[in-house]
């Protein structure tokens, strides 16, 4: 029988007489009506206040259950709403797979008429397919898409600037629940102080992940997502050289992010968490302010993301460790835009022909 809108004149007497005076209700109160009154008292509470708030009177089903993870490090309400919003909200991505133009791996060779010869750098396409292996924002591409170039033999990216990447790579065991872990990729767009309205800027873009038959598959498809992006990539190295044997096997060692004051690839997660504390950080800052353009569930969710996460199991957590990941090499690497300083010599001293 609750008085859930604005009350008529004979239910605001009753409520009235039945309640100011005796509780803590007032006249002003019961005009509102029960929604706007509970609404007016959830605006002046945050965090698990809220969250106990909602769930001691929620307005549906929904809210019934936001206050499950309570104990949450992040802020679990807003990861739960983003997390309801994605149910309905439609299709944000679509999945796809990375194919070299022409088949070309990596670059061509091309042979001119006069015997030179030149080295074509390749580019990898995006396809749509239901059923591929990477998954991106609908609408998104790169800014620096296939900016790679060559040199002394190795492949470099170009656009470091617009995009972070990390891995959380798989290694052959178990973790201590007994699951097998996964390989999670996420790619990242970087602010762009001189297009401010790019929907894309501060947000998850594209991402990789599963657990292919072997590592070798695993790494073949955060090369082809790195390059893909124009930029490198900061993986998780405590499971050894493996990682970087491979880049260096394809001749992309260039593509391996080095952190500030680190003398090897990647970045490792020691015993002491000033690692993934600093993530933490970072993580909780981010949710406050873009939780609403993360896309993927597996990233905020309980299983695998940031609304389970304990800083003592962090095995089990692929997807939001590649998150930390993420957010240090956005705060840690700076890259600057490299401008084209060449100018066509015609510009300074014009060619005249005679007639």
């Amino acid at each position: 029988m609750s008085v859930i809108d604005e009350p008529t004149e004979e239910q605001y007497n009753y409520l009235v007489d039945k309640y100011v005076g005796v509780t803590e209700l007032t006249k002003e109160d019961i005009k509102l009506g029960a929604r706007q009154y509970l609404l007016n008292k959830r605006a002046q509470l945050s965090g698990t206040d809220l969250e106990e708030e909602i769930r001691m009177n929620p307005f549906d089903e929904k809210e019934m259950f936001y206050s499950s993870s309570i104990g949450c490090l992040f802020n679990s309400f807003k990861l739960n709403e983003q997390l309801d919003y994605l149910t309905y909200a439609g299709k944000l991505t679509e999945r796809g797979n990375l194919v070299w133009e022409n088949g070309d791996e990596f670059y061509k060779e091309i042979i001119h008429p006069n015997g030179e010869k030149e080295i074509k750098i390749s580019k990898l396409i995006w396809v749509v397919n239901d059923n591929g292996v990477f998954e991106k924002a609908i609408g998104w591409m790169p800014k620096e898409a296939n900016n790679v170039y060559m040199h002394n033999g190795n492949f470099y990216p170009n656009g470091n600037y617009s995009m972070r990447v990390a891995c959380d790579p798989f290694k052959f065991d178990k973790t201590k629940d007994k699951r097998k872990s996964d390989c999670a990729t996420y790619g990242y767009q970087m602010p762009d102080p001189l297009n401010e309205n790019d929907p894309f800027n501060d947000m998850f873009t594209i991402r990789y992940f599963g657990r292919p038959p072997t590592t070798d598959i695993q790494y073949e498809n955060v090369l082809k997502l790195s390059w893909f992006c124009g930029c490198q990539v900061l993986i998780e190295r405590n499971i050894g050289a493996e990682p970087k044997k491979y880049f260096v096997s394809k001749k992309c060692f260039g593509f391996l992010m080095y952190l500030p004051n680190e003398v090897e690839f990647g970045i490792y997660t020691d015993g002491t968490g000033n690692v993934v504390q600093a993530g933490c950080g970072h993580t909780a800052a981010y949710i406050e302010q873009h939780v609403s353009k993360v896309y993927w569930p597996e990233l905020l969710g309980v299983d695998a993301g940031w609304l389970g996460f304990e800083v003592d199991n962090t095995q089990k957590y692929d997807h939001a460790m590649c998150g930390h990941f993420i957010f240090i090499a956005g705060k840690q690497k700076s890259y600057r835009k490299i401008e084209n300083t060449n100018r066509d010599i015609q510009s300074i001293l014009p060619l005249y022909k005679t007639a």
